[in-house]
């Protein structure tokens, strides 16, 4: 099995890794600070938000494993 690489020097697991550190750098810094929350047609709480980004960065780079 091939290594899955997100970046020329970092493979995707690495990567996504690295990705949740900054998510839990900028959770952090940022938490019980997002007033642009309330702007949401739903209502969507601040731990749905955090829980829902770091899906994101788990799977944004998820095509990459896809065969050409």
């Amino acid at each position: 099995m091939r290594e899955l690489l997100a970046k020329s020097n970092e493979s995707l697991l690495e990567h996504t890794s690295n990705c949740l550190k900054v998510l839990v750098s900028l959770r952090s810094v940022f938490q019980g600070a997002l007033p642009f929350l309330k702007d949401f047609p739903q209502e969507l709480s601040e731990e749905a938000f955090w829980e829902e980004l770091a899906l994101v960065l788990m799977l944004h780079d998820l095509g990459k494993g896809a065969k050409s």
